[in-house]
């Protein structure tokens, strides 16, 4: 009998309060081709998206590669457990610029949504091709209501290589590589720069502990820095060491949630 009344209060209480659903916000996605929006999602905050950066050359005085573009958007079409299709933007990749109908080169960062139509994009940043720095991923080939352009990488010159650029993010546009030290992302807040012959380091000012990172540093004594996380560009090679490579893109899913469970009520009664 005690037992009967004392499961029947713990069923009554789980009557009267609906089960909250895991909250997976901000979702970070750093790579597939497609992408479930989770079961609790229930309005979009915003879509974020940081595009590829480029590698630096690898010439004797190479230039540093270009850095991702932002862009963020907070209208869309999503439904929960409903799949799009996404592109994370791939280091060194192609830079055709995106629209609302294509998400242009493969160094682009966006989502498809409910609508078919490419809701957010951010461009990637170009590789150096010779000891010019490379161009950054720019504004006016992405997508979103709020964009910024990545930072250029800086030129290689003497035998040492240019820097990388950094990367954009929610607080502003990315800082061009300057002289062989890379630039900071996301507007000074977001990863530093590699000074020569260091990789530029992550960045941690956006949702979920990530974001833009810092250009590499480029080539003096050895190998040129790789860019950081998420975005930035490579250092260029020189004389006695090799390029740096660009780094990937993200998107990031902010949104609030839905009450995916209902409550239901057994009377103690009923309960063997």
């Amino acid at each position: 009998m005690i037992k009967r009344v004392l499961l029947g209060l713990l069923f009554s209480l789980c009557a009267t309060t609906a089960f909250a659903a895991c909250v997976a916000s901000p979702c970070v996605i750093t790579s597939g081709t497609t992408f479930q929006v989770p079961a609790n999602y229930g309005a979009l905050v915003s879509l974020e998206a940081i595009g590829a950066g480029g590698s630096g050359n690898n010439g004797s005085d190479g230039g540093g590669g270009g850095a991702g573009a932002y862009a963020k958007q907070v209208t869309a079409v999503l439904v929960a457990n409903n799949t799009y299709t996404i592109q994370i933007g791939a280091a060194g990749g192609t830079t055709t610029g995106g629209s609302s109908s294509s998400v242009g080169g493969t160094a682009n960062t966006g989502l498809k949504d409910g609508t078919g139509l490419w809701v957010v994009v951010a461009n990637g940043g170009t590789t150096a091709s010779s000891a010019a720095g490379a161009i950054a991923g720019g504004t006016a080939n992405s997508v979103g209501s709020t964009l910024f352009a990545g930072g250029a990488g800086s030129n290689g010159s003497a035998g040492v290589g240019g820097a990388g650029g950094g990367a954009a993010g929610s607080a502003g546009a990315g800082a061009a590589g300057s002289t062989s030290t890379g630039g900071r992302g996301d507007n000074g807040t977001g990863g530093t720069g590699g000074t020569a012959d260091h990789n530029g380091n992550p960045g941690s000012e956006m949702g979920g502990g990530v974001g833009a990172g810092g250009g590499g540093g480029g080539s003096q004594a050895s190998d040129a820095g790789n860019g950081g996380l998420y975005g930035a560009g490579g250092g260029g090679g020189s004389g006695v060491g090799s390029h740096g490579s660009g780094r990937n893109g993200l998107l990031i899913l902010t949104y609030t949630a839905g009450t995916s469970a209902k409550s239901f009520f057994v009377p103690p009664a009923t309960i063997p």
